[in-house]
């Protein structure tokens, strides 16, 4: 009876699953066997379809698992893409976002937009829109105070050989010093240009107004229209301002001291290093630098034709480039630095 029991259970094994016959009998076996009696013909059909079944069953299985996969590896694409669009954005924007002292996201704002030129060049915008002024610190470490609803705009990087920004509104301005690059603030009509100084800019000084006030170091304020009746300003005096009227295209300054136009006398004094000149020409100049720094300025007289100079220079805190870079500033020129001895000033190309 026992038998019967497992004979018969093994035979429902091997009828739920024939593929386990090629465990009990070996290629040899197979070839040796000869059946004694013939399978029922009825019996026969159904094992056949019994196995085609099986065989459906286990391609259909494959085929789940593999569209499984297929759906597993493109759900890995889109969540590889979107980490690293997050990625990328987030390291465009600590790369970008200039890093300052005080920032409040709610209450000052950077943005960049493309500029209309060719090239592919965007500008960066420091914006305060809240009620307290802020603080930013550009690219080459210049620190900038901008006051409520001011706006300062600048190519990205300020890269290139001149750093130019765009101011709207109120801002104090403590520029990194660097000869090489002067530092030129565009605002309310006014170019105002400083090697490294600070001062402060408002354009909303009053109905249709702009002042410029300096707070240490030197500056040079001109008329950013061509036709105006205001002419350039040296001012190396703290504490002098300027105020520009935008209607009139007139300026005039709050403090006497800083020499708006040349007069009529002439002076020169020579104290230990300091060297103070008024209206001495700019040929005489450049032949008291080389004598005073011991090196070779030469410029074509065309080009200084009767331009004067007035100012102070002291060779012993301040560099021949400086000196010479604020010359240029002052009368449209520019200088060409062969190497430390030697320097061309000429008029701008």
């Amino acid at each position: 009876m026992k038998a019967r029991k497992r004979y018969a259970r093994i035979l429902s094994i091997l009828w739920k699953n024939p593929a386990h016959l090629h465990l009990l009998f070996d290629d040899e076996e197979w070839k040796q066997y000869e059946a004694k009696q013939e399978i029922p013909a009825e019996t026969s059909a159904e094992m056949r379809d019994h196995i085609l079944s099986a065989i459906n069953n286990k391609m259909e299985m494959q085929e789940r698992k593999g569209q499984f996969r297929l759906r597993m590896l493109n759900t890995a694409r889109y969540a590889a893409a979107a980490i690293l669009f997050f990625t990328m954005g987030w390291l465009g924007y600590t790369t970008f976002v200039p890093q300052h002292p005080v920032h409040d996201q709610k209450k000052s704002r950077l943005a960049t937009t493309p500029s209309t030129g060719n090239a592919v060049a965007l500008w960066e915008v420091l914006e305060n829109i809240g009620k307290e002024k802020r603080i930013f610190v550009l690219p080459d470490s210049s620190r900038i105070t901008i006051y409520p609803s001011g706006q300062l705009k600048f190519r990205r990087g300020l890269e290139g050989p001149v750093r130019d920004v765009f101011l709207t509104g109120k801002a104090y301005f403590k520029v990194k010093r660097n000869v090489h690059r002067p530092f030129s603030v565009y605002a309310g009509g006014l170019k105002t240009t400083a090697l490294g100084t600070s001062f402060t800019i408002n354009t909303t000084a009053g109905k249709a107004k702009t002042s410029v006030r300096l707070h240490s170091g030197k500056i040079v304020v001109r008329p950013e229209a061509a036709q105006s009746n205001m002419e350039p300003v040296y001012i190396n005096q703290p504490s002098a301002a300027l105020v520009f009227d935008r209607r009139t295209q007139r300026a005039s300054l709050s403090d006497p001291k800083p020499i708006v136009k040349p007069v009529a006398s002439t002076f020169l004094e020579q104290k230990g290093s300091l060297i103070t000149m008024r209206n001495i020409p700019l040929s005489r100049v450049i032949s008291l630098l080389n004598e005073a720094y011991h090196v070779n300025i030469t410029a074509n007289k065309k080009d200084i034709g009767n331009i004067t100079y007035t100012g102070e220079v002291d060779t012993n805190t301040e560099g021949i480039e400086h000196v010479l870079q604020v010359i240029c500033l002052i009368n449209n020129l520019e200088i060409e630095v062969q190497d430390n001895q030697h320097y061309t000033i000429q008029k701008i190309k």
